[in-house]
């Protein structure tokens, strides 16, 4: 694009619409990207899609992460592992026999 300063074929080229389409179409990216088809699908031809490599999903594993009502095991209040949230803990203020020992 320089040398279209000393040379005038250069310069007529260079201010045409068809320069202007060319500079866009061999942008250096766009080149990359075309080439890179070839190498792409040539990689990917060579992986064997086969089913058995993925494992069996389970389910019921993430059945095991909630609780009776359906919250996560450490946030449902129904559930006695969820601790100091479990309704039946004697610690959780919404039980009868919760007794508050701080003073207001």
């Amino acid at each position: 694009m320089i040398l279209s300063l000393r040379v005038d074929a250069l310069a007529i080229f260079y201010h045409s619409a068809f320069a202007g389409v060319a500079n866009i179409f061999f942008f250096p990216p766009i080149v990359m990207l075309i080439l890179s088809f070839g190498y792409i699908n040539a990689c990917i031809g060579q992986i064997d899609f086969d089913e058995t490599v993925y494992p069996e999903v389970d389910f019921q594993q993430d059945r095991d992460w909630y609780g009776p009502s359906g919250m996560l095991r450490e946030f449902d209040p129904l559930d006695p592992s969820s601790g100091a949230l479990w309704i039946g803990n004697p610690l959780n203020p919404l039980n009868g026999a919760y007794i508050n020992r701080h003073s207001s």
